[in-house]
């Protein structure tokens, strides 16, 4: 089956978790670790992309708002940035930062 691209849900927390405990390691004693009820955030997209139904890699988009000339303008910022460790290396971010630029950002008018 091909790599397939798309925005995360609620059904794909726990992966999502998963991969991005494996880049950066467990929260710090006491914190409270998300929950799949909280997911989505608001002013939060991710998107993953996917091998067969395992997920590969990761990122995720917040919204912002920036200033110029005086005026609010939307814009978003790329945050988690996550590949598994045996496929990094081979290209997955290019289709990943793609789907998330303009299905995403671009989509909500985000600079």
């Amino acid at each position: 089956m091909p790599l397939t691209t798309r925005p995360l849900t609620r059904d794909d927390f726990d992966q999502s978790m998963g991969l991005i405990r494996e880049a950066f390691g467990d929260l710090p004693p006491g914190a409270t670790p998300p929950s799949a009820d909280d997911f989505p955030r608001p002013g939060y997209h991710a998107f993953g992309t996917f091998d067969d139904d395992h997920l590969v890699a990761r990122l995720a988009t917040r919204g912002y708002h920036s200033w110029f000339g005086g005026s609010a303008v939307p814009s978003g910022g790329i945050a988690g940035v996550v590949v598994t460790a045996e496929r990094r290396g081979t290209k997955l971010l290019d289709e990943l930062f793609r789907v998330a630029l303009d299905d995403g950002l671009r989509e909500r008018g985000e600079a």
